[in-house]
C-alpha cells in the first residue's frame, strides 16, 4: 500500500503559520483517490499538479474529478490500457461527466466479478454512517469527507487482504493476456497492481463516486 505523502507541489499548504491554498484539501483529496484507484507512485507528476490546479481554480468540483477518476479506471481495465495512469487520462471522462446530466453519470465497471472466498470487509456500517452525509453531497464539505471516509475504507481493505494479494495480482496478469509479453516489469507489475485495485472496488459499487457520492 502507498504510504501517505505531502499534498501535490502545485497546491502547497506554505510554511507554519501562513494560510493555506483555498483549494489544498481538495487537490489532496483527488491526489489521494488517484493513488487508491491506481497504487504506485503517491504523488502527482509536475504536469499533473498544474492541471489539478488549474481544474479547481477553474470551478471543476472534486465530485467530478472523483467520478472521473473511476470511469477512467473501470474504462483501462475492461480496455487493458497501459499506458501511465495520471490525471491526463481522466480528461475524455472528465468532459462527460461534466456535460451529462446526473441521472446519465454513472461510474462504468467491467462485467468480470471480484473473486470469492475471500475475505471481504462489511461494508455495511461505513454505508450507514456515510446515509445521513449522502443526503448534502452537494456540499463541498460533505463531498470531502465523504470521499475520505470512502477512500480509507477502500486502502484499509487491500490492507486486510494482503494475504490474497498474489491472487488477486496473478488475476489481473492473466487479464492482461498477451498485452503483458510487451511490456517491461515495472509496467507491467504497475499495471497488475492498478487493475486488482480495481477488482477490488468493483466490489462495493455503493462505494463508487457513482453511488454514495452521488
Amino acid at each position: 500500500m502507498s504510504a501517505p505523502v505531502s499534498p501535490s507541489p502545485a497546491l502547497p499548504r506554505g510554511p507554519a503559520g501562513w494560510p493555506e491554498h483555498p483549494h489544498a484539501d481538495a487537490a489532496e483529496e483527488v491526489r489521494a483517490w488517484l493513488v487508491t484507484a491506481r497504487g504506485g507512485a503517491p504523488f502527482l507528476s509536475a504536469s499533473d499538479g498544474r492541471k489539478l490546479a488549474d481544474w479547481l481554480e477553474g470551478g471543476v468540483g472534486v465530485r467530478d474529478l472523483l467520478r472521473a477518476i473511476d470511469e477512467t479506471s473501470a474504462h483501462r481495465r475492461a480496455k487493458r490500457l497501459r499506458q501511465a495512469f495520471g490525471l491526463h487520462a481522466i480528461e475524455p471522462a472528465l468532459r462527460r461527466v461534466q456535460r451529462g446530466p446526473p441521472a446519465a453519470r454513472v461510474t462504468r465497471t467491467t462485467a468480470t466479478p471480484p473473486p470469492d472466498g475471500l475475505p471481504w470487509p462489511d461494508s455495511a456500517p461505513l454505508v450507514a454512517e456515510l446515509q445521513a452525509f449522502a443526503s448534502q453531497s452537494g456540499d463541498a464539505a460533505a463531498v470531502l469527507h465523504l470521499s475520505r471516509r470512502i477512500r480509507e475504507f477502500f486502502d484499509a481493505t487491500w490492507v486486510s487482504l494482503a494475504s490474497a494479494h498474489a491472487v488477486l495480482l496473478a488475476d489481473a496478469l492473466e487479464e492482461l493476456g498477451d498485452v503483458a509479453e510487451q511490456l517491461d516489469a515495472d509496467t507491467r507489475d504497475a499495471l497488475c497492481e492498478e487493475y486488482a485495485r480495481e477488482r477490488v472496488r468493483a466490489r462495493y459499487p455503493e462505494l463508487r463516486s457513482g453511488g454514495l457520492l452521488g
